[in-house]
């Protein structure tokens, strides 16, 4: 997994979808080994190594045939912001053509603004938290994330963010190789169904958003 709070975090500290891994696994009775390094290098480990999963993974349509899912792990809302002090106001991707736009090195996210049918000045970083120190220093102008890392470092930073429009409903799941048996495939599938009818995930986005002050809705979630 890489680095993403409130999503993953570093050294074992948990995070929405580490806790959702956890109970996933412990309820299908698989022995796991769990891992955070960069997004880039967790994706080209899962590409070389049989028996290797990634999450939380963006799924999406070049993704799809590459790897075996269980998934969603995640549902969250792709958003636009600027500081809160900006003066900018934009409401559709058209418009963005003339500011900076930071976003996650290796993310759907960038791949998704690198292809978009006008040419975008997208500005890659390795996390979160340079994506925001850039957008406060000026560096960039605007900041393409999930709803809920957004959330996370403008209460951790102080820095506060201004949401523009949202633009993209994401699925995260665990993206495995594509030579992972179907048995475990499937057995994982239906643990996390079971995750979602009981309750369990619910109750692990209400405690990281009572945490943070997050807003989240889990009706939705599979």
């Amino acid at each position: 997994a890489p680095e993403s709070h409130p999503f993953a975090y570093q050294n074992g500290e948990g995070g929405i979808a580490i806790d959702i891994i956890e109970q996933l696994f412990k309820r299908s009775n698989i022995e796991y080994e769990l891992k955070i390094v960069p997004l880039k290098r967790a994706i080209k480990i899962v590409d070389e190594r049989p028996q290797h999963c990634v999450f939380p993974l963006q799924r999406t349509q070049e993704r799809e045939t590459i790897y075996k899912w269980v998934s969603p792990l995640l549902v969250t809302k792709s958003t636009i912001f600027s500081l809160q002090s900006s003066p900018i106001e934009v409401t559709v991707l058209e418009q963005l053509a003339s500011y900076r736009i930071g976003t996650l090195s290796g993310s759907g996210l960038e791949n998704y603004l690198n292809t978009a049918k006008i040419p975008l000045q997208v500005d890659a970083a390795g996390s979160a938290k340079q994506n925001i120190e850039k957008l406060r220093l000026g560096r960039t102008e605007l900041w393409a994330t999930d709803e809920l890392v957004a959330a996370y470092h403008s209460d951790v930073t102080g820095i506060a963010l201004k949401p523009q429009f949202w633009f993209l409903t994401v699925l995260r799941g665990l993206a495995c190789h594509i030579e992972t048996d179907d048995q475990l495939i499937d057995e994982l599938t239906m643990q996390l169904k079971t995750l979602y009818e009981n309750g369990t995930i619910e109750e692990i986005y209400q405690a990281y958003s009572e945490k943070f002050l997050l807003d989240i809705d889990t009706s939705q979630r599979f």
